[in-house]
């Protein structure tokens, strides 16, 4: 990780845990070091995940990719809930 977090042109990570590993909200020092290393983060997570990365480091330079599929009803639950947790 230092070595990507040193490379000055890299702007970005992408971070997919892997088959068999915690989902990425499992992973919140890393998640952390990534943007505090001055990185935006890509990741790909569950809703739920989601609400459990922004309740503790912030959306703020993240772009969350929701890897299921949700209802219309579910998806404007899941945006209340998120602007919920930011207010």
């Amino acid at each position: 990780m230092d070595c990507l977090l040193a490379l000055p042109r890299l702007r970005g990570i992408r971070w997919i845990p892997g088959d068999g590993n915690p989902p990425p909200e499992q992973w919140l020092p890393l998640l952390k070091r990534i943007r505090d290393g001055g990185m935006l983060c890509q990741v790909y997570v569950s809703a739920e995940g989601v609400l459990t990365i922004t309740c503790a480091l912030g959306g703020q330079g993240f772009l969350f990719a929701i890897n299921e599929m949700l209802t219309p009803e579910e998806g404007i639950g899941f945006l209340h809930q998120l602007a919920c947790t930011h207010q």
